[in-house]
């Protein structure tokens, strides 16, 4: 057996004793709120108006036939069919301009985009006339809307009800929305024009239905706010008044503390005379950027109260959130950074807008990450900004 000296032992390395670094874990996505999203109506809707803003209108009634088959649009298949129908008229309207732009006799003087020029004639889509001496040809494809109107609103009449329909869904297709010609237009078409008005306000309408269904109030009330205010006179603003005032009862807020609370219609809250510390309503869930429409009265002669945001979840709410302060402080002048309408004890609204006792005032609260408004919505009541 051969004989191992003590220095021919083999080299055996000391144990790494080193701990190895955990390895990174990649944060979990932030949970995405669906009622975020976008309406599946509202993701066509803008797709088809980047195709009729080309006049791509082939495209644009494939994308109508997919949009009549998906089940995500089944709940407003009548928008969608409004759409199909008003595609298929211009593309009526276009057969008309090719007729009328073939039978146009040479010579004939047109406004061609900003030049007047002198016709010659009309193939395949193109137009040729010459510019005094000068031969011009333009596509019709590259004349912007406005002008293809100003050349069919020569050789048009563009008096026709009909035809004034059509130019103003033209315009409205290219992106022109409710501008003051497109609303001429549907005004010069009489009822006619006034059905499409009725469709413009009914998008809206559904679209806000379809908002406060899924509990995203804010946008259902500010598609009802912007329908009220352009087409006050629509069946569809008429239609949604209700569902306007069956918001402020959709809300069932969470009552803390030892007061007495009444409940009224619509979402009427009515405190109780007896006082109790630490007593307030508070919203069903945590929010984040919000607005809050609210009427508010006060029928004690120191009433007062606020609307506190930012709560860190525990402790006193005067000591662990911010407060908009509303208060029964007509007529009188307190402190200015507890008037009415106050970033409580922080900073000052732009003058005291308080009513008198026993008048309901209509205010806005909204905030949106550091930056908090709040204003009278009755009256000429400035908007303060504060910096929270």
């Amino acid at each position: 057996m051969p004989m191992v000296r003590e220095g021919d032992l083999p080299f055996e390395p000391m144990p790494n004793t080193t701990p190895t670094p955990p390895m990174p874990v990649e944060p979990m996505p932030e949970p995405i709120d669906p009622r975020k999203l976008p309406l599946p109506y509202i993701t066509y809707r803008e797709k088809l108006l980047e195709l009729t803003t080309l006049r791509d209108w082939g495209t644009a009634v494939e994308l109508i036939d997919e949009a009549q088959g998906d089940k995500e649009l089944h709940s407003v298949a009548e928008l969608v069919e409004w759409d199909r129908q008003e595609i298929q008229e211009l593309l009526a309207f276009q057969a008309e301009m090719e007729r009328t732009l073939s039978g146009l006799a040479p010579g004939t003087s047109i406004r061609l985009g900003t030049v007047r020029v002198d016709f010659l004639e009309y193939s395949n889509g193109i137009i040729k006339a010459r510019a005094k001496s000068t031969d011009v040809t333009r596509p019709v494809s590259e004349l912007k809307s406005d002008e293809l109107l100003n050349l069919l609103g020569e050789l048009m009449k563009p008096d026709d009800a009909p035809v004034a329909r059509r130019m103003a869904l033209l315009l409205m297709y290219a992106g022109a929305g409710q501008s003051d010609r497109v609303m001429g237009l549907l005004k010069k078409a009489g009822d006619e024009g006034d059905e499409v008005i009725e469709r413009v306000a009914g998008r809206e309408a559904r679209l806000a239905e379809l908002e406060i269904d899924r509990k995203n109030f804010d946008q259902g009330f500010a598609r009802i706010e912007a329908l009220s205010s352009q087409f006050p006179e629509s069946q569809a603003a008429a239609k949604v008044a209700s569902l306007r005032d069956q918001l402020f009862s959709a809300t069932v807020w969470k009552r803390v503390g030892q007061r007495q609370w009444t409940e009224g219609p619509l979402g009427l809250y009515a405190a109780g005379t007896e006082r109790a510390d630490g007593a307030l309503l508070m919203s069903p869930e945590m929010l984040g950027d919000f607005t809050l429409q609210m009427e508010y009265m006060t029928t004690d002669p120191v009433g007062q109260g606020g609307v506190y945001f930012k709560y860190t979840g525990s402790g006193r709410l005067d000591r662990n959130a911010i407060k908009i302060h509303l208060a029964n402080d007509a007529g009188i002048n307190p402190r200015p950074l507890s008037y009415c309408g106050s970033l409580f004890s922080i900073d000052a609204p732009k003058s005291n807008r308080a009513l008198a006792q026993g008048n309901g005032t209509s205010a806005w609260i909204s905030l949106k990450g550091d930056t908090a408004s709040a204003y009278r919505s009755t009256g000429r009541s400035p908007r303060r900004k504060f910096r929270v």
